[in-house]
């Protein structure tokens, strides 16, 4: 199995427009792997992509992707589908031609906030670019990829247990806080998740508030070393890496050096990954 981080980045991207912190002021000097675009994966072997942030077309080509066929969303925010436009772009290449029509996976329990919130997905539909379909319970197989939608907890979002030769890879690519443990998910080939806050150096403090919202989402101590340790995958790469937890580049480096026995690394756009 192949599959690609077009995206690594949080609910905004890095650097942030106007922002003068050091992780913005950093990527703009440096460019390269020091921006980060909104989350979104890719299946190589089947032409999945995983979510449409607002700067997905962006990510698309900076990471070469020539085709997609099917587009399957984790959960309805709109860091995760604002750029869903880009369905228009993949099938409306030609004129004188048929256009494509992309297949569009949406998790039946977030179906109503899609329809709420995500209503121009029916727009492209109705003009024959979309087919919007509930992704069955027992998950949907795509060329010898079975993928099967875990809900998290207290939510309607989604994770999802890609297999494809007896490989699993569990994909959690945000609200990791939420994701059940069960047995079933311990030991896989890998496991991606949500980086998660620190309690230390956040953006403007040198140490977070009690009180303080974000206490209340993912964080990195807090959440997933445990969700690491009593998993035990084989590696694990975090995403959706916000810059307003300021950890540059190379203090992820560094971070990866201190839990070298956990195997975590850290994603940058256009890592690729082999199963």
């Amino acid at each position: 199995m192949k599959l690609q981080i077009l995206g690594s980045g949080g609910f905004l991207p890095i650097p942030r427009a106007t922002c003068q912190c050091r992780i913005c002021k950093k990527a703009r000097q440096e460019g390269g792997l020091y921006w980060r675009r909104g989350p979104a994966l890719y299946l190589n072997d089947v032409n999945v992509l995983i979510d449409t942030p607002e700067d997905i077309n962006e990510s698309l080509n900076f990471n070469e992707v020539n085709n997609v066929d099917t587009i399957i969303y984790t959960h309805w925010h709109p860091d995760h589908t604002l750029g869903y436009r880009v369905i228009e772009t993949i099938c409306d290449q030609d004129f004188f031609k048929k256009k494509k029509t992309v297949k569009v996976y949406i998790p039946s329990y977030d179906w109503n906030n899609f329809k709420k919130f995500v209503t121009g997905l029916w727009y492209l539909e109705s003009r024959g670019y979309a087919e919007i379909k509930k992704i069955p319970s027992k998950g949907l197989r795509v060329k010898g990829i079975h993928i099967k939608p875990i809900r998290l907890k207290n939510t309607t979002f989604s994770a999802f247990m890609i297999t494809q030769q007896g490989k699993k890879t569990l994909l959690c690519p945000d609200h990791s806080m939420s994701l059940p443990m069960r047995d079933e998910y311990k030991n896989v080939s890998l496991l991606i998740i949500n980086m998660g806050f620190f309690d230390d150096n956040l953006k403007g403090l040198k140490k977070m508030p009690l009180d303080h919202r974000l206490r209340n989402s993912t964080g990195f101590e807090k959440d997933n070393l445990r969700i690491i340790n009593e998993l035990k995958p084989k590696k694990t790469i975090l995403m959706h890496i916000d810059e307003k937890f300021n950890r540059s580049n190379d203090d992820l480096n560094i971070l990866e050096g201190k839990y070298k026995d956990l195997n975590i690394k850290f994603a940058t756009d256009g890592l690729q990954i082999k199963i």
